[in-house]
């Protein structure tokens, strides 16, 4: 309590009056010390509270390396750190993320992302930590890298790093924006999906096929026909992925007309657009748009036997298959 009001003298006599001393004992002295300022004497006494015998715990650590973020020499962080190795705290989560914490605000990079690659349970505060260590040092692609690594280990805490990546000029391109829209959908986020890709286009970057491709996986009715209109104006309609994008969406939310008419505009349908095409006539019961889509797929394979083709003979096959369930599951309609 004296502590906390930075009363250091009543702190300390009754610190100095206990009869037995402790790890919480200690740790509240050096952490009052450290709020008053007095930097120096609270990383002595983490240093006494040893030579008398108490052994720091994962708070005091992670007090004292909150402290030698903002002061003390390199050395002693080093040496701090080796000390949490050999007390068995390298695999406490907090204490790794005031690790690297206090490497970052030294400029020491390849230290903490040493110590975060070596954390077995990263939580959001790991991932957000190394993140900013990137962002404060200047290192924008090492970041925009690090949090597609962090999308794909689905951590959740998606709002953090988006306010990180705001900070990094420069770096929002083409590249980053769909690395957080995918972050988002993967992580339950579609609405802050969609909005992404709107503040996208305010901010004057022109969306690429994998951004369209990305953001129409939100599958959000009004936001669909948005984000439609977007691919006319920027005439990538008639690409293979953003047209299959398309009209699976549209698919996915029962507009099978609409997905047809996307479909035909596709210029070079590959194997995904017409088993994505064959697959929602199936799905709506559709018996004779389904066989009007695989006669032109059969024709169009025939046709251009001699040929480079998109489709080959194997597709053909694979859809016969998929042709087939399609065909039971009407039947059971």
């Amino acid at each position: 309590m004296y502590m906390k009001n930075e009363d250091l003298v009543d702190g300390e006599r009754v610190f100095n009056e206990m009869p037995e001393k402790n790890a919480v004992s200690w740790t509240s002295l050096l952490a009052g010390y450290s709020l008053s300022g007095l930097v120096d004497q609270a990383i002595g006494i983490f240093f006494q509270m040893q030579a008398e015998g108490a052994k720091p715990n994962p708070l005091t650590f992670a007090t004292v390396l909150g402290i030698l973020a903002d002061n003390g020499a390199v050395d002693k962080r080093i040496q701090v750190h080796s000390m949490v190795a050999k007390n068995g705290f390298k695999s406490t989560t907090f204490v790794s993320n005031s690790l690297i914490n206090m490497y970052s605000k030294s400029g020491m990079v390849r230290d903490a992302r040493a110590v975060f690659d070596n954390i077995e349970n990263r939580n959001a505060d790991s991932w957000n930590a190394m993140v900013a260590d990137f962002v404060s040092n200047d290192l924008g692609l090492e970041a925009l890298k690090l949090f597609y690594q962090m999308r794909i280990a689905g951590c959740s805490e998606m709002d953090e790093a988006l306010r990180l990546f705001y900070t990094m000029h420069g770096v929002w391109n083409v590249v980053s924006w769909p690395a957080m829209i995918s972050g988002y959908l993967q992580n339950c986020g579609a609405e802050q999906a969609v909005n992404l890709f709107c503040q996208l286009r305010r901010e004057g970057v022109r969306p690429n096929d994998f951004t369209y491709s990305t953001v129409l996986t939100a599958h959000h009715t009004a936001s669909l026909f948005q984000i439609h209109a977007q691919v006319i104006k920027t005439n990538y309609e008639n690409s293979s992925s953003v047209g299959t994008a398309l009209l699976d969406a549209y698919i996915k939310i029962g507009h099978i007309s609409e997905a047809a008419k996307v479909f035909e505009l596709i210029e070079e349908k590959d194997i995904v657009a017409w088993s994505a095409m064959l697959a929602g006539y199936a799905q709506t019961g559709d018996t004779e748009g389904a066989v009007e889509v695989f006669l032109q797929l059969t024709k169009e394979v025939f046709s251009q036997m001699s040929l480079p083709s998109p489709v080959s003979s194997m597709h053909v096959l694979v859809l016969l298959q998929q042709w087939s369930r399609g065909n039971k599951l009407m039947e059971t309609q």
